[in-house]
């Protein structure tokens, strides 16, 4: 039938305002002032399957275009160099601009380089890949 138990149990928190009580039969508990935010991969990227359509109806689908670089050097630039400005030495300082725009560029490169195969599926690179580099800079 295609259904998913944990899908199903949103479904039915969306459609009805919570759900039935495994261990009391009959009773139903409702959850109040609740939302539900959610991401996903696009459809045919790695596992990423698509909803069931009961889901789907009460969900609103944005699809983002990819950071470029220049945002991505912008973003990680600022939040590398607001760290570095507080208690390092000025040696350091200069130094965040040139890891931020190293980072991104390796990023760029492995992105176009490697990309995801049948037999690679696991070649997916995204912003978070340049956030973990900055959470290291950032982390020292």
């Amino acid at each position: 039938w295609g259904a998913h138990p944990p899908l199903e149990l949103l479904r039915q928190l969306l459609d009805s305002g919570g759900w039935y009580s495994p261990s009391a039969p009959g009773e139903f508990r409702a959850l109040v002032d609740t939302q539900l935010v959610g991401t996903m991969r696009p459809e045919g990227t790695g596992a990423a399957q698509s909803l069931p359509p009961r889901l789907r109806r009460h969900l609103v689908a944005l699809g983002l275009a990819p950071a470029s670089a220049a945002d991505l050097e912008r973003v990680y630039g600022a939040i590398v160099s607001a760290h570095l400005t507080t208690g390092a030495l000025d040696e350091v300082h200069t130094l965040g601009a040139s890891v931020v725009r190293a980072t991104v560029a390796l990023f760029v490169a492995a992105r176009e380089a490697l990309l995801p195969t049948p037999t690679k599926p696991h070649y997916t690179f995204n912003a978070r890949d340049v956030a973990s580099v900055a959470e290291g800079v950032v982390g020292v």
